[in-house]
């Protein structure tokens, strides 16, 4: 039964890597267009060097992929998906430094933390996925509370939305609230789906 699984995971594992690509071609395509064509306040030199961490994460994941197709068996699909485990947490990180750089929570793009947990629920167990929620939750509330209490500096998106709500503890609370209930709907639909 296993060694049928093999192939399954390593497509899955393929796909992610080849959707981390477009995603790093777009995050460098976003940030040079938003920046000097719609004129958003946005730490662009920051965000390039996350791309590039970004696609130097990929080369790594790629390479790692290449060798464990050579694996066989249940400890092929655990490799696997400690593999899968390594891209989602450093997807999340980047994510999460990739938002402080360009508006922290008033950026629209904080739902994309939510793609995370539908592709952690279609290949992981829901107590792992639930653990992701949890994660996600800690690096999007972290994020919010440092810059809302200016522990870090915060980056707003000038000209596209009030610039201060990250300081408005009833927004930064109300917004964390109604992250965490979507974080965990998400994983509880998800898994009744799939």
């Amino acid at each position: 039964m296993d060694e049928k699984l093999v192939p399954a995971h390593i497509h899955f594992t393929k796909w992610f890597i080849r959707i981390r690509w477009l995603a790093t071609l777009i995050l460098v395509i976003a940030a040079f267009t938003v920046k000097h064509f719609f004129e958003v306040a946005i730490q662009e030199n920051s965000i390039y060097i996350l791309a590039g961490i970004l696609l130097l994460l990929n080369i790594l994941h790629r390479i790692i992929l290449q060798h464990l197709k050579k694996e066989r068996g249940s400890r092929a699909i655990r490799k696997i998906k400690y593999e899968i485990h390594f891209q989602i947490i450093t997807d999340l990180i980047i994510l999460t430094m990739i938002l402080h750089f360009s508006g922290g929570i008033e950026n629209p793009v904080i739902i994309f933390y939510f793609f995370h947990l539908i592709i952690a629920s279609s290949i992981f167990t829901t107590a792992q996925t639930y653990i992701y929620a949890f994660f996600t939750i800690i690096l999007a509330s972290s994020l919010a509370l440092l810059e809302c209490f200016s522990v870090v500096p915060h980056y707003p998106l000038t000209d596209f939305i009030q610039n201060d709500l990250y300081k408005d503890v009833y927004y930064v609370f109300g917004a964390g609230l109604v992250f965490t209930i979507t974080s965990f709907l998400i994983v509880f639909l998800s898994h009744m789906i799939i």
